[in-house]
């Protein structure tokens, strides 16, 4: 029996279509699988579709609130692939940020590198979580007299 999948993820970013991509690979060793995907952005409003679609599942970047109730309003199980917000109730795959921080830091570490700065976004969850990471690596090799620590506004959906 195939297993009809939606995927509610933006093709109009590079992380969102390497998602995509790591999705059609593992796609190729599961031939049960029916892939329903459309063209979107991360401001694309609510697929129209959603709300009655009869299908077996939902992987889903779901980057507004909005997006999130919609998908879980469906009753269908789905995947988050989000990891801007820490609260998410839904089973989710996302980076491990502290892993991110920590190799960074140790990177430049192993290289000799004594100064060191972190540029990161405010109000990002996966931002601090790599920051935080980041610093304390950095304090356990050496005493930090400044810290330089640069946080933009986050842009991006």
């Amino acid at each position: 029996m195939r297993r009809r999948i939606a995927l509610i993820i933006e093709t109009s970013s590079g992380y969102g279509r390497g998602i995509l991509s790591a999705i059609v690979r593992f796609r190729r060793t599961r031939h049960e699988w029916s892939v329903f995907l459309e063209q979107r952005d991360l401001d694309t409003k609510l697929p129209d579709w959603l709300s009655t679609w009869n299908g077996d599942g939902i992987i889903c970047r779901a980057t507004t609130k909005k997006l999130a109730d919609a998908v879980e309003a469906t009753g269908i199980p789905f995947v988050e692939l989000t990891d801007r917000r820490e609260d998410s109730p839904f089973p989710k795959v996302s980076s491990d940020d502290g892993s991110i921080g920590r190799f960074a830091a140790s990177h430049l570490l192993e290289r000799g590198f004594r100064q060191f700065a972190f540029c990161g976004f405010k109000r990002e969850a996966w931002s601090l979580r790599r920051k935080v990471s980041f610093l304390e690596t950095v304090s356990e090799e050496m005493e930090l007299s400044e810290r330089f620590i640069y946080e933009s506004p986050w842009y991006g959906a």
